[in-house]
């Protein structure tokens, strides 16, 4: 039987619910090994993170910095992507990633900025193109 990215991660954020991560993360890989899935495991992630807000009111957000930030700074950015995604808590994780030169991008499942210098040069040089 197949079943549709949206279908698995909705039964995987019911699965976290009822049995906790580690579980729903074994059941789902057993799943797409016994079922020999070819769906793409990035847009799953996405799905199952969307549906998880859609439930629970909470948004992933993750936030990709070219240097180390205070928590004022990631605070201030939570709460502006919490306002645009209209939900009232957040779980932040952070990166550095030194390749954005300056700036930064945050993505959630719902929404994704990209205020870094690396993407207004590329953008810069596509237009010199």
């Amino acid at each position: 039987m197949k079943y549709s990215r949206t279908q698995i991660a909705n039964a995987v954020v019911d699965m976290i619910a009822e049995h906790g991560k580690e579980k729903a993360t074994q059941a789902l890989a057993e799943v797409l090994v016994a079922t020999n899935s070819k769906i793409d495991r990035n847009l799953l992630m996405q799905d199952i993170a969307r549906a998880a807000e859609e439930r629970h009111g909470v948004a992933n957000i993750h936030l990709e910095t070219a240097r180390e930030v205070s928590k004022t700074t990631i605070d201030h950015v939570a709460d502006y992507l919490k306002t645009e995604v209209q939900t009232p808590d957040a779980i932040v994780t952070t990166e550095i990633n030194p390749t954005l030169i300056g700036g930064l991008r945050a993505r959630s499942a719902e929404l994704e900025v990209d205020w870094s210098i690396a993407r207004k040069l590329k953008e810069l040089q596509q237009g010199e193109m």
